[in-house]
């Protein structure tokens, strides 16, 4: 099965170049201070939480500077939503 690898947006799949494991990143400078303070912390799971977060950030970026070519905002989005969905047009 193959998985999606959070840190560098890839899928796992030996037959693809990835970057190299040992390149480091904010997060695990971050989750290296949490293991100490907290030496039974999951930082792998802790980690994939922290990638998601950012990838949710970015995606969340996206969609409002496309919401804004259109003169609107994520509630007004959910409201149009709401209304094109809860009926007839």
């Amino acid at each position: 099965m193959k998985m999606l690898d959070v840190k560098t947006l890839g899928m796992e799949n030996p037959g693809v170049p990835r970057p190299p494991a040992n390149q480091r990143d904010t997060i695990d400078e971050k989750l290296e201070v949490w293991k100490r303070e907290i030496p039974d912390l999951d930082i792998r799971t802790e980690g994939i939480v922290d990638r998601v977060g950012v990838i949710q950030k970015f995606l969340r970026r996206t969609h409002d500077e496309t919401l804004e070519q259109f003169g609107l905002n994520w509630g007004e989005t959910k409201v149009l939503g709401s209304l094109r969905y809860g009926g007839p047009p």
